[in-house]
């Protein structure tokens, strides 16, 4: 309040004009004055909040760099673990391919067991041929190669071999 106006109210007699006209001014005063701290506090809020703001966008910025750190730190291993999952299935596919083929091998193998003692069956049938192939080496079709055929497979694993439906024929895989 401005000294005029309180020597203003100190001099004046109440309710004459000076002394409203001063009371008026001391009340426009305290308003101005509570408006000049309000606009203060406004401001002070408004530039915290700025403040915070920044600190905030700053913190996320760092989270999403974290993040992308992470990722390019992962990637190496995730590329090696995909690297080594078709590893995996390559080499399955080979192991499953090789048993398909000793499958057909171990097939190809019962075949020939089965049309050897097929073989075999009909020469006790006919005891004679048996005897043709004992004096004259020949092997009982009138070949004269004078050496039985051997019988030649690749090289298959026992454990694929004995895996293989051999019992329903007749024949034990662990017998070699």
């Amino acid at each position: 309040m401005s000294q005029e106006a309180r020597k203003a109210t100190q001099i004046s007699q109440p309710e004459s004009f000076e002394y409203e006209y001063a009371v008026g001014s001391k009340a426009l005063m305290e308003t101005e004055k509570q408006q000049d701290q309000v606009n203060h506090n406004i401001k002070d809020a408004s530039e915290k909040l700025e403040m915070e703001m920044e600190a905030a966008h700053h913190e996320h910025q760092v989270i999403v760099m974290k993040q992308n750190l992470m990722r390019y730190q992962e990637e190496p291993q995730r590329m090696e673990e995909i690297h080594n999952q078709e590893g995996r299935k390559r080499k399955q596919l080979e192991l499953t391919e090789e048993e398909h083929g000793c499958q057909e091998e171990g097939m190809w193998w019962q075949q020939e067991e089965m049309m050897k003692q097929q073989q075999e069956g009909f020469k006790g049938a006919f005891p004679n041929l048996r005897e043709q192939e004992v004096t004259d080496g020949s092997d009982g079709y009138g070949s004269g190669h004078g050496h039985k055929q051997q019988r030649r497979h690749a090289p298959c694993s026992s454990q694929l071999i004995q895996d293989l439906p051999l019992w329903n024929l007749g024949i034990d895989p662990t017998n070699n």
